[in-house]
């Protein structure tokens, strides 16, 4: 059986108008534009490995306060896409114009050892009306 080694996790947006070139650190997008997640799961050799469950949810950083609860990926896949949608990626705080938000996965792996964690972090920026 394998055995979980590590995940590559990376945000990207699905419009070239959703990137915003502010933090080189992590992906920025505009607040309220759907991004893509997209996750790579490796067994302890660095062969690719299919997760037998895979669950993530979504937070503000620096609340800790969640936006989406923990949900089960059916079916998952040793490459899985996720969609963060617009209104998962909306400003939660009325005093910000930018936050951080975090994807993290739960990831057990084939042979039932688990949940292992991996994340992803991005920032959303608030863009001036026109």
């Amino acid at each position: 059986m394998q055995q979980f080694g590590y995940a590559t996790v990376l945000a990207q947006s699905q419009t070239p108008e959703g990137q915003i070139e502010a933090n080189p650190a992590q992906p920025s997008f505009a607040a309220g534009s759907a991004c893509t997640v997209l996750a790579s799961f490796f067994d302890n050799t660095g062969a690719a490995m299919v997760p037998s469950v895979l669950a993530y949810q979504i937070m503000d950083v620096l609340t800790g306060e969640i936006i989406l609860e923990q949900t089960t990926i059916e079916n998952p896949q040793s490459v899985q896409q996720i969609l963060v949608t617009a209104e998962q990626n909306e400003i939660i705080s009325n005093s910000s114009n930018s936050e951080t938000h975090e994807l993290v996965l739960f990831i057990t792996d084939p042979s039932s050892r688990g949940p292992f964690a991996a994340w992803c972090r991005f920032d959303l920026m608030a863009l001036p009306v026109p």
